[in-house]
């Protein structure tokens, strides 16, 4: 019930500030969800009110140091979960293991790693889905038609060459909140970021 109070309210928000929600819950109970582009955090406002309109719980990673109480009990309610990045098992492989033992799972992951322009995209996102065998859906927000939610699937194959041609192409269509911000679509190197993976 609150759910559906929650969903009405952010619906109503989004109609009022002028922006068209578009897509529905991912089929599936688990999914990577990749947001981008991610040039102004009015971005995560929006993804907010699309989380909240479409009545999902949307999770996010930070680093295990700063999950310490008392802030860990708000970052716990905020869908945070933490990741120990001093670990020999790499960050992949703990996300990976956190599906696993999940019921449902939507994570949220930003491959640009960052709002100012960066050399491309981490690839992170690709091998968590990849490790965990759950599908990516792609987030957006569209500055240019005003229009924000989730779209295309993508279910990774394994070769991420081929399978970021529909993503480049997905993102290539959406126009961010300052287009000199954004990331080139395309993929770092290992040498350009050593923890690509991770």
């Amino acid at each position: 019930m609150l759910a559906t109070v929650y969903s009405w309210i952010a619906r109503a928000l989004l109609a009022l500030i002028g922006w068209k929600l578009y897509g529905e819950k991912p089929a599936v109970p688990k999914a990577v969800i990749a947001g981008a582009p991610h040039t102004s955090n009015f971005d995560g406002l929006l993804m907010m009110l699309v989380v909240f309109a479409l009545k999902i719980r949307l999770k996010w990673l930070v680093k295990d140091n700063l999950y310490k109480f008392p802030l860990s009990i708000f970052l716990k309610w905020m869908g945070a979960i933490p990741i120990n990045r001093r670990a020999s098992q790499n960050a992949v492989s703990q996300v990976a293991a956190i599906f696993e033992r999940a019921d449902e799972l939507y994570l949220v992951l930003a491959p640009e790693g960052t709002r100012k322009r960066s050399e491309g995209w981490r690839t992170g996102f690709y091998y968590i889905a990849l490790e965990a065998k759950v599908p990516i859906y792609l987030a957006f927000a569209d500055y240019k038609r005003k229009v924000v939610g989730i779209g295309d699937r993508v279910d990774p194959s394994g070769d991420i060459e081929a399978d970021m041609v529909p993503i480049k192409a997905f993102f290539e269509s959406v126009t961010p909140k300052f287009p000199d911000q954004a990331s080139e679509i395309k993929l770092v190197s290992r040498a350009q970021n050593p923890g690509s993976r991770g």
